[in-house]
């Protein structure tokens, strides 16, 4: 009877020990915090950012990435929902881009304001506030390398043969009159 008892106290005290740790661990983990919910709507890529990722204002940590969708009906717009801290500057001007870090290429949305506007943007969770995405300077690269494309393409259109028969026969003449230059000046 003894050795059921000490059994019985045993498993009380594990599942106690257990519950308890839980219990701790769900303490620990939930977030005091209100966030203000905003959306972020646009169609550009959002490539490696994920739900969870951290938003940053001016690059002090401000909230999390609620939900990433594709918006329903509307070919290639996608909805990001965004849960900022209570207390957050977003106003009117307020704008987000998607930032990488380092390495890992893991994207956050960085929040920015341009100053232009002073009123505070009201948001609820039945209807968020939008905040507009500007293009990212990963975007605007790819774009640059395409300009980069179209110079090399007009300048070697610049440098055909023709164009290069026409530049060496000007620099001769150059030269020519250089030389002539020269011979009066040395009389």
């Amino acid at each position: 009877m003894e050795n059921r008892a000490y059994a019985l106290a045993a498993g009380m005290f594990t599942l106690l020990l257990g519950a308890a740790l839980v219990a701790v661990a769900l303490w620990f983990c939930k977030d005091d915090l209100e966030s203000v919910p905003f959306l972020i709507t646009t169609t550009t890529s959002v490539s490696g950012l994920k739900v969870e990722a951290p938003v940053r204002y001016r690059g002090v940590e401000v909230g999390r990435v609620q939900s990433i969708q594709i918006e329903p009906g509307i070919n290639g717009h996608i909805h990001i929902r965004v849960g900022v801290t209570e207390g957050t500057p977003v106003t009117k001007s307020t704008f987000a881009r998607l930032g990488y870090q380092g390495v890992t290429g893991l994207a956050y949305v960085s929040l920015d304001d341009s100053g232009d506007s002073k009123e505070l943007l009201k948001s609820t969770p039945r209807k968020p506030a939008e905040i507009p995405l500007r293009r990212s300077i990963m975007d605007t690269g790819e774009d640059l390398m395409a300009a980069f494309g179209e110079i090399a393409t007009r300048v070697n259109a610049l440098l055909d043969d023709d164009s290069q028969h026409a530049a060496r026969r000007a620099l001769a003449g150059l030269e020519k009159a250089y030389l002539k230059t020269a011979a009066l000046a040395d009389r």
